[in-house]
């Protein structure tokens, strides 16, 4: 049964195609259309639409805006009665959307040594340098304009104890630092921020990530895909990530973009975006609450491609900052949280070469038990390296999402499904057709108005 937004846009766009070209004919003719020649008009407009998604377009567009709105007013919606059910209805739902194909590997099975990793020796320049970007006291941020700071603070949102601060790279385009306040235990908070496959769960942009291979102990190549936005194509990044235990029970998550892996292919139609550098220390509470940690998350990088400036700073300013709310939110609704991090204790277990290689078979027979379970995972197992595979999970040449978080703004119904499935050729046509859109209406508009559309 349609919305009332559905409907509302649906009659707001018939009404822009039949009153733009009568204001036109008014104007230039000094008459207005009768009624045959605004049937006409409205007829198809509504074919063209109807063919061509624009209403699903509008209405995505709408619905997208009208829930970032929402999330990041501060209307005190947060401290309602109903709030720890609303918490716990995201987490169930978040739970469910995650991909449990690839599980999180126990210490014992990722026991690998660092000397067979050809990433590692990029770990210590990479952690000098975001630990020098995280630190807020001798590199602090300013306000916007500023003079004699490196950072300019582009945000600042607080919701009881949850609260986040944007700092925004002074001379940069997209090399943003988050300094925020979650409500949840350290260990917690980093496994679920670290886990590239929980992201979709929380992150808005992120449609899917995996892990391409787990190289040692605390190195993974891993993968992610960002939602379209219209008009943007979707984004891929693929990345080494190192995981760290630092002093002081802080705890360390850096990445960085490498050109290409033998098991990765991206999407044919996806822009490739770099990370020059990101990640994020998670630490103790400095104020000593419980259940409260501090995050440093860090993102420079190239976002690919043209990018309309809107889109860059509703990015960064407004989709970041809900996806940030909404791990919060995971967190909070988590009854009994981790003391002990299942990432950091992969990354910091001890292991030799030789202990590596007397495992091969036992481990041989193993993965395949866990591939009969989880068919999404190919393990290949090697005499000093263990690596766990996990391709892309795509349906007719598109990833699919592993949270299901938001769908594309052009919504495919099942006639739609359908014609996608056909072969790659006819696939091509209706791509170029559904991207093409826009302009084709407005060619159809001119054409009616100019007269050359001949009824």
């Amino acid at each position: 049964m349609p919305s009332v937004v559905s409907v509302l846009v649906n009659l707001l766009v018939l009404g822009a195609a039949v009153a733009c070209p009568a204001l036109v004919t008014y104007y230039t003719q000094g008459n207005v259309p009768d009624l045959a020649t605004v049937a006409v008009l409205c007829f198809l407009a509504l074919g063209v639409f109807r063919l061509l998604g624009v209403p699903t377009l509008v209405e995505g567009l709408v619905g997208t805006n009208a829930q970032i709105d929402k999330e990041v007013s501060v209307d005190g919606e947060m401290e309602k009665e109903g709030e720890e059910e609303e918490y716990e209805e995201l987490e169930s739902d978040a739970l469910d959307d995650q991909d449990t194909t690839a599980t999180v590997p126990s210490v014992t099975e990722a026991a690998v040594s660092d000397s067979s990793d050809p990433y590692i020796s990029a770990l210590p320049a990479l952690e000098a340098e975001f630990l020098s970007l995280c630190d807020t006291t001798e590199s602090p941020s300013g306000p916007p304009g500023a003079d004699n700071v490196d950072w300019h603070t582009t945000l600042t949102q607080s919701w009881g104890n949850y609260n986040i601060e944007i700092h925004k790279r002074v001379g940069h385009e997209f090399f943003f630092r988050y300094v925020m306040t979650l409500e949840g235990t350290p260990e917690e908070t980093f496994d679920l921020l670290a886990d590239i496959r929980k992201r979709p769960a929380w992150d808005e942009l992120c449609q899917a990530g995996d892990v391409v291979e787990r190289v040692s102990n605390r190195t993974i190549v891993q993968y992610f895909r960002t939602q379209g936005m219209w008009p943007t194509k979707p984004r891929y990044a693929l990345v080494v990530a190192f995981t760290k235990l630092l002093p002081n029970n802080r705890y360390f998550n850096v990445t960085q973009s490498i050109d290409s892996h033998p098991k990765f292919t991206p999407d044919s139609g996806d822009v490739c975006m770099r990370a020059r550098i990101a990640g994020q220390i998670v630490e103790p509470d400095p104020q000593g609450r419980p259940r409260v940690c501090r995050v440093v998350q860090i993102v420079d990088g190239d976002l690919g491609g043209w990018l309309p400036k809107g889109v860059v700073s509703m990015v960064t300013q407004k989709v970041i900052p809900v996806g940030m709310r909404k791990a919060n939110k995971i967190l909070r609704a988590i009854e009994n949280q981790k003391i002990v991090s299942e990432a950091i204790s992969i990354a910091e277990a001890k292991s030799s070469v030789q202990s590596t290689q007397q495992r091969g078979k036992a481990d041989a027979v193993q993965d395949g038990s866990a591939t009969a379970a989880a068919p999404a995972a190919k393990i290949a197992v090697v005499s000093t390296t263990e690596k766990v595979i996990v391709e892309p999970a795509k349906v007719n040449g598109t990833v699919n999402s592993v949270s299901g978080n938001r769908s594309a703004l052009i919504r495919r119904s099942a006639s739609g499904r359908a014609l996608m499935a056909k072969p790659n050729a006819l696939r091509a046509v209706l791509n170029i057709l559904r991207w093409s859109q826009p302009w084709v209406i407005i060619s159809v508009l001119l054409a009616l108005v100019t007269g050359r559309f001949k009824r």
